[in-house]
């Protein structure tokens, strides 16, 4: 425990629901600590299981605009087997003449709300659904600027779900292929790398486009067959991304008549340009992963002249 707090217990409860809710009960919090810990919570530990150790702070108005060294503190302490809790508080919340009364996401509601975005529901529409599915009345809504931004930071945050050149730069960075990378873990390739190892993904520009390709070993190596014995697939689709860039989708189709993918290239355009770089990029990814040359003998894609010019 952290020395300059003054740590008072003020509630002991059990059930992940019942302290779920003491927490929606409070005026915004945020955490600042988040982690497990050996559990002190249990009377006894003698597996040597762990609690989740977190600090809130007090976000609302009153507590923010006041002058006072320490700001109202809260630090639920729960266990990971029983979910017992136990919350701890440090100082008091700044009382003001007129508290903020604006109605507050839940955590079940951010729990609705991020399986809404990963269906790819629009903030919008997660308003319409968090009144029908908690029965808000009129006053209890959530502001729409609120929703919003819970949503754009989760969508950034955790899916990565950004269009920015420099959050791709990074993303691509932390999933290059390495010796030691397990064969289904995702990995990016298809762009070129400066003087200092740093990626060059292109700015979507007609001059400097953008390709990059993502796939795994275990795909790549389930490719690896007979050329007599499979039709190789390059086909573009703009439903797998929700920033509506192109995706290249490259695979193969078998005697039993199962597609089977190989790579996914995401692009700024669908020029012969594209489909060239993307063709030598998996033929020079699957010779670095599978040890040989990409040999194909049938190939089938669409009905464009792009394609037909990048293949040749």
């Amino acid at each position: 425990m952290s020395s300059h707090y003054n740590w008072c217990l003020t509630d002991s409860l059990r059930g992940e629901s019942r302290t779920n809710r003491k927490l929606d009960a409070l005026p915004p919090m945020g955490v600042i600590v988040s982690q497990l810990k050996h559990c002190t919570v249990c009377r006894s530990n003698l597996d040597q299981h762990h609690m989740r150790y977190r600090i809130y702070c007090c976000k609302s108005e009153p507590c923010l605009s006041a002058l006072v060294p320490y700001k109202f503190k809260l630090k639920p302490l729960t266990c990971e087997r029983t979910k017992q809790s136990h919350l701890y508080q440090h100082d008091q919340h700044f009382e003001a003449s007129a508290p903020d009364q604006r109605p507050q996401l839940s955590l079940a509601m951010k729990a609705a709300i991020r399986e809404l975005v990963e269906k790819d529901v629009k903030p919008a529409r997660i308003c319409n659904e968090l009144v029908d599915s908690f029965t808000l009345s009129t006053g209890a809504v959530p502001a729409l600027k609120q929703i919003q931004n819970f949503v754009y930071n989760y969508r950034w945050s955790t899916m990565k779900n950004t269009d920015v050149l420099e959050d791709m730069e990074e993303i691509a960075a932390g999933s290059q292929l390495l010796d030691d990378l397990p064969d289904t873990t995702p990995f990016t390739f298809g762009y070129i790398l400066d003087e200092d190892g740093a990626q060059e993904l292109g700015d979507c520009s007609d001059d400097d486009p953008l390709v990059i390709g993502i796939t795994t070993q275990f795909l790549l190596k389930a490719a690896a067959r007979d050329p007599d014995v499979f039709v190789f697939y390059m086909d573009a689709t703009f439903k797998l991304v929700t920033c509506a860039y192109p995706v290249i989708v490259c695979g193969i189709s078998d005697a039993a008549r199962q597609f089977h993918s190989m790579t996914f290239f995401i692009t700024s355009q669908r020029t012969a340009v594209q489909y060239s770089h993307a063709l030598r990029s998996l033929m020079d990814i699957y010779k670095v992963v599978v040890g040989r040359p990409f040999l194909v003998r049938y190939c089938m894609g669409d009905a464009e002249d792009a394609q037909a010019n990048g293949a040749e």
